[in-house]
Parts: C-alpha cells; structure tokens; sequence
C-alpha cells in the first residue's frame, strides 16, 4: 500500500498494487495512475505533479521524460507529458464543483496527432485508455475554442512580457517599464501586445486564446525584468519560453531580454545565446525601438547630415563626395561598399585619415564614429586604426586614442569584476576549499574594491569550517559502532582540542570501545563455549554399514540393542532392519575384493536376545573350510573410544580458556568423569570381546579360503548403536567392512596413496616399526576417501599430504602432531571441521587454503608460527579463536626478525586477517 497525491487536488490518494484508475475522495476526480514500482518512482510523480499543479509546466516536464528514461513502457508518463505540452491546469466547475481542464498551452495541432498521446494509448491497459480518450475530447474541444477566438484577433508586432504584481500584489516596476515600452511603441504606430491594458476589456474570459494569439503572431518579444526571479515566475516563463519553442520550430521571430539593477549573469540561462539590453542605459528606450523598427522592417526618416559633421575635407577636393558616400553606406551597414568607397579615396589621397577611419569602422562593424568605444576588443593593433592616428589631426587623434583606452579601461573592470564575482559566489558557499579559492581569488585582484578585506576574512573563516569538517567527520566515524572506527574519531578530535565538546566526544569513543570490547569477550566465550559442548556430543555415532549386497551396495542399517528379527536365511537380500548380515561371495582379484566362494548358514539368535562385541553370527561353508583365529582380537570401538576421549580432552582444554564463563568449571569435571566412563567401559568390551573370541574358536568351522579369512562380529555398542563389521585380513594390508589399514614403509605412511576404500586408518606400527610421519603426497588428490584415523605415533603431517581431498569430511588430528606441513589439507573443500591439538608448534604455507567449508578454527597456545596463505580462500571462515593473542606478528619475509604487530583478540576481525588482509604474510609469535 503507497501513499499516492492526487494529480488534479493534491490529495492523498490510497492506492492498491496493481490499480490504475482511482477516484479522489477530496474532488471526486475519477483519474489514471503511473506504474508504482518503488517509493523512488511514486516521489519522482508526486514531484512532476507538484510542479504540473503549480502550472511549472517545463520542470515537470524534465522529470517525467526522467521517468521514461527508466522505463519506456509507462502510459501515465506519456499521458503526463500530453498535459505539460498543453499546458492542462485542473480548475473547479462552480456549477458542477467537479475539475475540468483548462489549456494554458494552445497548440495548433491536434492532442490526436501527438505522439506522446499515441504512446499512452499503446501501453496503457483497457480502463486507462478509457480515461485517456475521454480526457483529449475535452482538451481537443476546447483547443478549437482557442483557435477560434484566436483567428479573429489582429496580428500583433510586439510582445511585451513582464511580472505585473508582487507576492502582495502590488505593481511591480518591471510593469511601469513595459507600459512606457508600450505607449511609446504605440506611438510608432505597432500593435503591441501589453497584458495590463490588452486585456483589461477580457475581464471574466479564459486569457488564453488572446495570449495564444499574441504570441503565434508577434515578430518580436521583450522579456522586461528588475529582478532575476521575476523571469522565472510561472506565467512570465510560460510565455517566454512558448515564444522559444516556435523560435525553435523555425519561425522567424527574435526575442529581446532587457534587465534593470541585476547582473546580466542572473538572467535565466535560456537568454545566454541572445544579446540582452541594460535599461539603466541612457538611451536604452531610443535604441531598443531603433533596433525593433529594424527588426519589422519599418523605414525609418534620417536628417540629413552635414558633410562637414561626419567627414573632414581631404586636402583633394575631389575626394569629399566620396567619403560622404562611404559613410553613408556605413549608416546603412553596407560594409562591402563603404570599403569600396574608402579605397577609391585612398586611391586619390593616401594619407586621408578619414578614410582610414571608415575602413576601421567596416572591419569593427559599426555604423557610427562614437560607437569605436563600444567594441568588445581594443583595436590600436589594427594597421587602419594606426594610419588613421598617423594622420589625422588632433580632434580625431584624442577620440580614437579614447575610444581604445575606454576599451581597454573597461574590458580590465569587466576582468575585475568577473573575478570578483566569481570570489564572492564561492564565498557564499560555505565550504574550507570554496573560502580556499576566494581568498585566493580576491588576492589576484587586491587593489579592486574591498578585495583585500575580502580575502582576509575568507581567510579568517577557512579555520572553524576546518574544525567544523574535523569535527563532522569524526562523528560519522562514531556512527560505524567499531574499534577501528571510534579510534580513528578519537585521534581526529584530539586534533581540534577545544572545538566544541570534543573532549566530551573522546571520553564517549573511548567507552564506546570498551562496551565493544566486553561484548566481542563475550561472543569470543560464547563461541567457545558451544565449540566445547559440541566436542563432548562427539560420541554421538548411531549409523554404520551393516551389509554389502549381491549389487555391491552399501545399506545402512540402524537397532536398538536387542535383536529385533533372529534368522537369516541364506543369500537373503539385506533390507534396513531385517537381518544383521550377509556376506554371498568373497574374494580376491587384483588385489581388490570382489567375490568370495562360500555360502551363508542360516543363522539363528534367539529373539530378545542381547548381541554384544565377538558374539558369532555368520558361518562360511566351504569344501576346504577353516577359520583361522591367529590374529589378535581388534574392535573398531578401540578407534571410536580414542576419538571420544581425544573429544573430551579438546573440551577441557576449551572451557579451560574460559573458566571462570558460565558452568564451565563444572563442564570440565563432567568431561573427566566420561573420560574415566569410556576407558572403563572400552578396557571391559576388550576383555569381554577376548573371553568370547577363546569360546568362539572352539566351536567355529574353520574354513581356509586362499589368503582371506572372514567373520562377523558385533564389536560394540555405542550410544545404544550395535556396529558390526567384517573383518578381512591380507599379509600387511587389512581391510575391515571397507576400511583401508594403510601399511608403513620405514615409519613413514605409504606415498601416493591412490586405493578407492573410502574409509582408511593409518596403523600405528607395522612390526615393531612406529609410524612417526604421513609422508609428502601420501594421499594426494584421492577424491574417493571421506574419513581418515591418523594414530598417536605420528608427529609430522608432510607436505600435500592430504591435499585436493575433496572427499574428506572431517579430520581429528592427534595430540602428538607437531608440524602440518606445506598444502597439507589444500583444497579439501569437504572439510567441515578441523581440531588443531595443543601439541602442534608450527601450520605450514596454504595448510588449509582454498578449504570453503570451514567456518570455525581454534589455535591452539602451542603454535608458534603460521605460513602465509595458511587461510586464503576459506571464503566461510569467519570465526579464528586464539588461545594465545598476545605477541602475534606478521612479516612478508621469511624469517625477518621485526614485523607489524597484529591484534587477533576478535575471532571475527582475527578470520578477515588471515583469509584476506595479512593472507600472504608469514605469523609468528615473539
């Protein structure tokens, strides 16, 4: 819902998204409405309609061409436009009290034949279109009034155009010029157009046909004016700028500006192409006339003029008829000829300074002697102006060298004036730089006027607009609510002390700055507070894969702890829920699983019977059948119980950083009470699970298929989660229900790791050899593993080692980690969350860039340095949390012993560092 005016009242309209025709409940008008998108839009029409109200017909038009500018397809601003060009003003009926139109514009063509008009009509819809045609029948109907009032008149010569009353409705003096213009045109035996008197007998008539006439019919127009804003007022630039649009349209008519008591400059920008006349002016009123006389054509009786007044005898008698025959050519702006003429005296007399004076009159363009003093240039360069000083004789010497001196003397006022006009009208401006240039403007001109004062006070008033500036910015500064900002108000406060409450100002920042410092500590608690009971959630593993089907398809299967269905039959179809698991066929070819020869026995379990870690509940058949029990017991739980108490332990370590916040103290004894739980309750599932193992291998058919063996066992239960897994074994390569145990090779992980498990943990120590080191490019690039178990004997994570892992989701890394090396997690866009354990010193150049899925880091206090673009391109990150935040520096060399200090006490402007400002720098802590 908008808050619409009513283009006819100025009424406010209630307008429904999507109307186009309303009616005004203040004037009952029933009208069209404009395609209201936006409030910018609706504030653009109430603005044009303002000014189309109050009859300011040309500003309205610029903003509805605005509008179109912006979207062609808008009927109403076609249709608003229609209304400017006529000059439609909506006046109450007295009988009816309902608004009819008024033209104030009367065009000789049509309202049909406009274009504007024909563009309304084609994009308006159906009910706009109605109102559309309806309203130019009207206007149509009374255009053929206008004109037909307006053919009976006269044709005028003139057009007189003036303000005629003030704001108080006096008679203004531009009105007592115009009927002096008027009486003695009138005189002269013109038809002048004079409103006062022209329509004095057309009292209680519409104006308009005879204005409408007047002005189609005049061949010159004078724009009268005292004051710059009577040229603008709404009746007076109607009519002055109509008489401009037919100039334009091609009609031969001119139009004269006259001012009084202003600048020239203040006459409305539309006069600057023509030659307006001063009428302080002596002979102002006799020129003007002369000039119109010309102008229509009107022959004008000349006295005749001694020879002896205009031309001095040349010594060749001779040559006198010829001089007076140039210079009456000169009076008739004949120029060609009066050049002729003076040439052929010359011819005769070559040291005649009269005749070198008509020829300087023709290349200046003047028809008189006395009018030299009025060009716009000095002419004493020009060679016809020096033979004529040569040789003329003192009279004639004195008022040449005058005329170029009068020149000279007035062009340099002019100069000074400019000069001064322009350093008053900045001066004007309130501004440091606008009183800058005036004072520097009135200085070039010192002995002018006041200059010298003028240019003293500008400099006077440059300091508090300074301070003022200071001042304004320092507190827009303070509107930006941060650190940074309410520092940088500080510092410019300080730098105006004692200008107006800037101390006061400065105490505000500063406990402004503390209030935000308080707040971000406590997000920064916050923040860790969630972190750390996120971590003890960790033990929250419900879902497993329970089976692999004829199709190879993984199927994940979810039971409460108690067998819900007890029999399996053999080759059965696993379906979540239904069976525990079936192994059809398994096997080995290229050193890949892929088929198996045995079957499945029907197994059976008793139904609400517990299942718990080495119960057996799948057999194998096979003509050669043999189960091989060699091998020590390894439950998966033994993995996830690490996991769930290195959660634990990375949760003390977080409430520990914030002890004294909220329950945190209590947290951290909970945390080491479920730590305690879990060993307890791993050490008895190990024992239980080896107890079961030694009855199982007495009553398990064994069966030897080639190098495999396969059993399933039930190895935990976890929050109420039985997981199950199949265990295959392969000289030094074991996989466990699709989880790959990477072998070492001289206690370094096996490079370039390439298998397609998707699942894989690293073993801690192959005979006896501890794997101390996830070698460079170890699993470079392998898109296919999405978890990885890294075991406590690593120390370094090496270069690339799990770069452009785009699979991986998530990685603990273990406390005894001391360097991750360079790319070591680039480019693993999975990775969601990463725990950096108190153990590691030192994060390698691009560690973690480019991973856009991490939002959150914690750095641990055992860090000591960081390489650069260890963050770039982590587009989410937003939150690093420092557990140490004090002597952090960032360097572009590597290994400088000074750098830039870097405040890293907000997670949030921390993230901005490293992913962006401080991006490619190297952190170190002193």
């Amino acid at each position: 819902m908008a808050v619409f005016k009513c283009k006819m009242c100025g009424g406010a309209l209630d307008v429904t998204a999507g109307t186009t025709v309303i009616e005004c409940d203040y004037c009952g008008a029933k009208q069209t409405l404009p395609k209201l998108d936006d409030d910018r839009k609706a504030n653009l029409y109430d603005r044009a309609n303002h000014f189309r109200r109050n009859n300011e017909f040309d500003k309205a038009m610029g903003i509805y061409e605005n509008i179109l500018n912006e979207d062609n397809t808008d009927a109403e601003a076609y249709w608003s436009l229609v209304l400017c060009r006529f000059g439609i003003e909506y006046v109450e009926d007295p009988s009816t009290h309902k608004r009819v139109p008024t033209v104030n514009r009367a065009q000789f063509t049509s309202v049909f034949d406009d274009d504007n008009y024909k563009s309304a009509l084609k994009y308006a819809d159906s009910v706009q279109r109605g109102v559309y045609e309806e309203e130019a029948k009207a206007i149509n109907e009374i255009q053929k009034g206008i004109l037909a009032i307006s053919q009976k008149e006269e044709p005028f010569d003139v057009f007189i155009c003036y303000k005629e009353s003030d704001a108080n409705g006096r008679r203004t003096p531009d009105s007592v010029l115009a009927q002096d213009l008027y009486y003695q045109l009138t005189q002269e035996g013109f038809k002048v157009f004079f409103s006062r008197i022209t329509l004095e007998d057309k009292l209680g008539s519409a104006y308009e046909p005879y204005i409408f006439a007047a002005l189609n019919s005049s061949k010159v127009m004078v724009v009268l004016g005292t004051k710059p804003e009577h040229y603008n007022a709404v009746w007076v630039k109607n009519e002055w700028s109509r008489y401009l649009a037919l100039i334009k349209q091609g009609q031969k008519k001119i139009l004269i500006p006259a001012y009084k008591d202003i600048d020239p400059y203040d006459l409305p920008d539309e006069f600057s192409h023509l030659q307006a006349q001063d009428m302080s002016k002596l002979g102002f009123m006799q020129d003007l006339i002369r000039g119109i006389k010309k102008i229509l054509q009107v022959n004008e009786s000349k006295p005749a003029t001694a020879v002896n007044e205009t031309v001095k005898t040349s010594n060749v008698s001779n040559t006198a008829p010829l001089l007076k025959r140039a210079f009456m050519f000169l009076e008739d702006c004949d120029w060609n000829s009066a050049n002729e003429y003076c040439e052929k005296v010359l011819d005769q007399d070559p040291e005649n300074a009269q005749a070198y004076l008509g020829k300087l009159m023709v290349e200046e363009r003047v028809n008189k002697q006395e009018q030299l003093r009025d060009c716009k240039m000095p002419f004493d360069n020009n060679k016809n102006y020096q033979k004529a000083v040569r040789f003329a004789d003192d009279t004639l010497r004195d008022a040449l060298t005058e005329y170029v001196t009068h020149i000279k003397i007035r062009n340099e006022n002019a100069r000074l004036e400019g000069i001064y006009r322009q350093a008053t009208q900045k001066m004007a401006v309130y501004s440091e730089d606008s009183y800058k240039e005036a004072a520097k403007l009135f200085e070039s001109i010192k002995q002018y006027k006041d200059s010298a004062s003028l240019a003293e006070k500008c400099k006077e008033r440059t300091e508090p607009i300074r301070k003022d500036n200071i001042y304004s910015q320092a507190k827009i500064k303070m509107q930006n609510d941060s650190v940074l900002s309410y520092e940088a108000a500080i510092q410019m406060f300080k730098s105006i002390h004692g200008w107006k409450d800037s101390a006061e100002q400065i105490e505000i920042c500063k406990n402004s700055i503390e209030n935000l410092r308080k707040k971000a500590e406590e997000v920064r608690k916050d923040e860790i507070y969630a972190i750390a009971k996120a971590r003890m959630q960790a033990r929250n593993v419900n879902t497993f894969d329970a089976s692999i089907n004829n199709n190879s398809e993984k199927i994940t299967s979810y039971f409460p702890g108690i067998v819900s269905k007890v029999k399996v039959k053999p080759k059965q179809v696993v379906k979540k829920g239904d069976v525990l698991c079936v192994i059809e066929a398994m096997g080995m070819e290229n050193d890949m699983i892929s088929s198996f020869d045995g079957i499945v026995d029907t197994v059976n379990v008793k139904v609400g019977s517990h299942v718990s870690g080495g119960d057996v509940l799948v057999t194998v058949k096979s003509d050669s059948a043999k189960i091989d029990f060699s091998q020590p017991v390894s439950s998966q739980s033994d993995s996830a119980n690490k996991n769930i108490i290195s959660a634990y332990e990375s949760a003390i370590q977080l409430f520990g950083t914030i002890y004294d916040w909220k329950d945190s103290a209590a947290q951290i004894e909970l945390c080491k009470k479920k730590i305690e739980e879990t060993k307890a309750e791993a050490e008895a599932a190990r024992k239980a699970a080896e107890e079961r193992r030694k009855e199982d291998e007495k009553r398990v058919r064994r069966a030897k298929l080639g190098q495999f063996i396969a059993i399933l066992f039930v190895l935990a239960t976890i929050a109420g989660a039985i997981i199950f897994c199949v265990k295959l074994y392969k000289q030094n390569n074991p996989t466990i229900d699709g989880i790959k145990y990477v072998s070492v090779e001289g206690g370094y992980a096996v490079k370039d790791y390439k298998g397609s498990a998707t699942e894989v943990t690293i073993l801690s120590e192959v005979n006896g050899e501890p794997v101390v080191e996830i070698g460079k490019s170890a699993f470079y690039q392998n898109v296919v593993i999405t978890d990885i178990t890294i075991p406590d004997s690593v120390t370094t994570i090496g270069d690339f080692a799990f770069g452009w892992c785009t699979g991986l989701t998530s990685v603990i890394i273990p406390n005894s980690v001391t360097t991750i090396g360079d790319y070591a997690f680039s480019d693993c866009t999975g990775l969601t969350s990463v725990i950096i354990p108190n153990s590691v010193t030192t994060i390698g150049d691009d560690a973690f860039s480019d991973c856009t899925g991490l939002t959150s880091i914690i750095i641990p206090n055992s860090v000591i340095e960081i390489g650069d673009c260890a963050f770039s391109g982590c587009t989410r990150l937003t939150s690093v949390i420092f557990k140490d935040t004090s002597g952090w520096y960032v360097n572009r060399n590597v290994g400088a012993s000074s750098g830039t200090a870097v405040d890293v006490s907000n997670p949030s402007t921390a993230a901005t560092y490293l992913k962006n400002t401080y991006k490619g720098y190297n952190w170190y802590k002193k």
